[in-house]
C-alpha cells in the first residue's frame, strides 16, 4: 500500500510539475519527508517560478548575473531559513542538501537533517514561499514508525509537530 502512495505521489508531482503551462493558478508545493531513529530525510518540489520569485524577493531584488556557486548558496539560504526541523524540543538541525535538480517547470531538493541522538520528537516548520502567495499551501507526506500522514502548511499554521 505504502509503494502505491510513493508511486502515486511521483506521479502527481509529475503531472502537475510538467504540465505545459507556463503559468498556473496553484500555488503548492510537495514534500515527502521520512524520520528515522537519528535523521529526518526527504525531497521537496516547487514550480519552479514560483521559486525563482521567491529567490528574488530573498536576494532583494537580484538574481541576474549570479554565479552558479552564488546561486546554489542563495537557494540553500532559502530553504534554510525557511524549512526548519527541531528534534526532541531542544536541537534545530542542520540543512543538508544532498541533491537539486530543476527544468523547466519544476525545482526539487533532496535533503537530509542528521541528529547526534535518537529521534522522539519532531517539530516542523515550513515557510516557503508564503511571502509570494496568501494562499501558498506546502503539502507533507510524513513518514514514521510505519506510519503515513499527510500535513498540509499555510501561512496561517506553518509548525507541526509529531511524536514518534
Amino acid at each position: 500500500m505504502i509503494m502505491i502512495r510513493h508511486i502515486l505521489f511521483n506521479f502527481f508531482i509529475c503531472l502537475l510539475f510538467s504540465s505545459s503551462l507556463a503559468k498556473h493558478d496553484v500555488h503548492i508545493s510537495f514534500a515527502e519527508v521520512e524520520v528515522k531513529q537519528n535523521k529526518v530525510v526527504g525531497k521537496i518540489n516547487f514550480y519552479r517560478d514560483d521559486f525563482f520569485n521567491a529567490l528574488k524577493i530573498f536576494n532583494g531584488g537580484i538574481l541576474k548575473g549570479l554565479s552558479s556557486a552564488m546561486y546554489d548558496k542563495l537557494k540553500y539560504e532559502y530553504i534554510k531559513k525557511n524549512f526548519n526541523v527541531m528534534v526532541n524540543s531542544k536541537t534545530n538541525l542542520s540543512l543538508q542538501i544532498v541533491n537539486n535538480i530543476e527544468d523547466e517547470y519544476s525545482i526539487l531538493f533532496n535533503f537530509v537533517f542528521r541528529a547526534e541522538e535518537e529521534i522522539k520528537t519532531v517539530r516542523l516548520s515550513c515557510k516557503t514561499l508564503f511571502e509570494l502567495y496568501d494562499d501558498q499551501m506546502n503539502m507533507f507526506v510524513l513518514k514514521f514508525n510505519n506510519k503515513e500522514q499527510s500535513v498540509g502548511f499555510q501561512k496561517s499554521e506553518s509548525v507541526f509537530e509529531i511524536i514518534i
